[in-house]
């Protein structure tokens, strides 16, 4: 059997969706057990469990007042099944300028996502918020942050500005052309 230290939780934060995976990772890498939560922020969420024996054929309804009241709930149904693992690794939209490949969290980095985050208000505070909720619940884990804005990030200079004066791309904004982790 695998030891917890070849497995990793992956959280996808949307923006009224949570979606969570818990890989085992190596050579026999395999997805354990999925958790997926819509209608966050709404009064009837659903919480569905797929994977082996885990899953359920009806969804849990509850309501989760944000992405860290689902997180909790994430790490309530692993703890319940005793499904221990390494790592959190976080799906960020939003890494800026400065942030593209995976990169371990800590204090200066979630002071830039918090200062950044308003250039995705859609899903930047969700992502703090299941980060933060990690944090308190596993503080001995590490957690990392995997950048959206990698997927283009070797797009040439000039596809990275937009048709505006200079001092725009000189103030922050460019492309950064996003597609997700694929």
């Amino acid at each position: 059997m695998s030891t917890p230290t070849h497995r990793i939780l992956a959280v996808n934060t949307g923006s009224s969706s949570l979606k969570a995976a818990l890989y085992q990772v190596g050579a026999d890498a395999k997805l354990l057990l999925s958790v997926s939560v819509e209608g966050v922020g709404q009064s009837d969420g659903q919480l569905r469990v797929h994977g082996g024996a885990a899953t359920q054929a009806a969804p849990q309804h509850a309501e989760f007042r944000d992405q860290g009241a689902a997180t909790a709930a994430v790490l309530e149904i692993l703890t319940q099944r005793d499904l221990r693992f390494a790592a959190v690794s976080h799906r960020i939209v939003q890494g800026g300028p400065d942030y593209s490949a995976p990169t371990l969290i800590d204090a200066a980095l979630l002071s830039t996502l918090r200062r950044i985050s308003q250039a995705d208000p859609e899903h930047g505070p969700g992502a703090l918020a299941a980060i933060k909720c990690a944090q308190q619940l596993a503080p001995e884990l590490p957690q990392i942050a995997c950048f959206d804005t990698a997927f283009h990030r070797s797009m040439p200079a000039n596809a990275q500005h937009f048709a505006l004066p200079p001092r725009f791309f000189e103030q922050g904004l460019r492309r950064y052309g996003f597609h997700g982790l694929s």
